[in-house]
């Protein structure tokens, strides 16, 4: 079977789409597994395996359930594809995409088109619809500081929210009071205390692995927000929405495309139903998106909610595939994917380019693999002062460089080494690659490489097997959002 595209700018009419490839990722099932919906226990039964009652959280595997359910029975030609086991099915490069996006994505995920969702805080036509001040601001720990400083001034009572755009899912969000001050976590268990405000506590070695990057950190007056709601968009336009209630899957959904309920402080448990408000939503959320249409790329959420004086505002943006769905009328989802499909079609033009899922040009590199760091330089591929380089790191050796990591010819000024200690690889180097910026003395023997030490949690590698190295590797900068070239002429295995 085969399913006519809409005619697109990116598409010719008449092509077709050979069928959907829907990724699952198979969540034990919860302990109340036989109180959910008997047509989401059917499809995970057909795709996944047996339904039956386990220790997984119940909201995580209902919208599993959901989406399987929902996308097998709208999307023409569906081929389930269940993360971490054998897929059979036909080329995934040949089919639309529908599911979630693992945290180490399939190639076919990585050739997508792009979406910018997440960098909302750069698009200005999105500004006159967020309802409170906000400032971007480059990572740079006195400017960060300058700028909070400067938004209490401005703002006073109100407070001020930072959230780091380059980290914004592992760096919480600093909330600073009108008093200057903020509550300071301990990622090692400690007790928070409240303390005056400052980017280096907030941010840590963040600051230091991302200094200078420009538009790092949004500095945002403080808001009330209340009703907090999400929209979902699909092909530019909102197609239905939900009320942000944690405990609410599409397995709630009483038939409502702009489901009517939800908290007026999140989760305070107090749900009420306020079929005007999501009205209103309904209205501003197509207003904003057409406002926005030249500035953002690819399906997205857009969460919303109600300022004190009872008008509706933006709260942030991002990527469609891995966004919770609450109450969501998943049919009505599911039909506007459907009649979308460019938005879900792999490029192949695309395979591991910057802008797939969020990767960004200006972190690409290229990974190259070679045990004789000699013939690298013999294929033109090392920099002429490598033997200052060596001359003045006691820390490199001729049998101690492994990998390099080669900029692609012309784009970049840098070419940074992987070393191997005790057969695990140290990222110090690896780490200040990801920072185009701060590679100036790398390699002239200003800088202490034995004094900048990364553990491996910060590309997500643990426990790391000598023998899995360039595979792991590889997946995490893919994790990190690093695009990856690989010269296979000279790998070894």
């Amino acid at each position: 079977m085969s399913h006519t595209r809409q005619e697109s700018p990116g598409f010719s009419r008449g092509e077709e789409v050979n069928g959907w490839l829907i990724d699952i990722n198979p969540r034990e099932c919860p302990p109340d597994v036989m109180d959910t919906p008997e047509a989401y226990r059917a499809a995970w039964g057909r795709y996944v395996g047996e339904a039956v009652p386990g220790d997984g959280d119940p909201e995580d595997w209902r919208e599993q359930a959901a989406r399987l359910e929902a996308a097998t029975r709208i999307l023409p030609d569906p081929h389930v594809r269940v993360a971490g086991r054998p897929y059979e099915g036909p080329d995934p490069m040949t089919l639309a995409h529908y599911g979630v996006v693992m945290l180490r994505p399939y190639m076919d995920q990585l050739s997508l088109p792009p979406s910018n969702a997440d960098r909302y805080d750069l698009m200005p036509a999105l500004r006159p619809f967020l309802g409170r001040d906000v400032q971007s601001v480059a990572c740079d720990g006195d400017m960060i500081d300058a700028a909070a400083r400067g938004m209490l001034d401005r703002h006073p009572g109100s407070g001020v929210v930072a959230k780091f755009m380059l980290r914004e899912k592992h760096l919480p969000l600093a909330f600073i009071d009108p008093d200057g001050t903020f509550m300071q976590t301990d990622e090692y268990g400690g007790k928070p205390e409240r303390i005056p405000f400052a980017a280096w506590r907030w941010a840590g070695y963040d600051l230091a692995l991302f200094e200078g990057e420009p538009d790092a950190v949004l500095v945002q007056q403080k808001a009330r927000m209340r009703y907090e709601y999400r929209m979902q968009v699909i092909g530019g336009k909102p197609v239905c929405g939900a009320g942000c209630i944690e405990r609410f899957t599409p397995a709630d959904n009483r038939g409502n495309r702009y489901d009517p309920r939800m908290e007026e402080t999140r989760n305070s448990g107090r749900i009420e139903s306020h079929p005007d408000i999501a009205r209103l939503y309904e209205q501003f959320a197509h207003e904003t998106a057409h406002a926005i249409r030249g500035e953002i790329e690819g399906p997205y959420v857009m969460d919303l909610y109600l300022d004190d004086a009872g008008q509706p505002h933006v709260i942030e943006l991002n990527p469609q595939s891995n966004s919770g769905l609450y109450a969501l009328d998943m049919d009505a989802l599911l039909t506007a994917i459907r009649d979308n499909p460019e938005q879900f079609m792999p490029d192949p033009s695309r395979g591991g380019m910057p802008g797939c899922l969020g990767v960004r040009e200006e972190d690409s590199i290229c990974f190259f693999s070679d045990t004789d760091w000699k013939s690298l330089r013999q294929k033109g591929t090392i920099v002429n002062d490598i033997d200052k380089l060596i001359a003045s790191n006691p820390y490199f050796k001729d049998d101690g460089i492994k990998y390099w990591l080669v900029p692609p010819k012309g784009e970049y000024d840098f070419e940074l080494a992987i070393l191997f200690e005790d057969d695990y690889p140290d990222f110090t180097v690896l780490t200040w690659a990801l920072n185009r910026k701060q590679t100036e003395g790398l390699f002239d023997g200003t800088t202490d490489l034995s004094m900048i030490r990364i553990p491996h949690l910060d590309l997500g590698i643990d426990d790391m097997d000598a023998d899995e190295t360039v595979r792991e590797l590889f997946e995490a900068l893919l994790r990190r959002g690093i695009n990856i070239g690989i010269d296979t002429s000279n790998l070894e295995n």
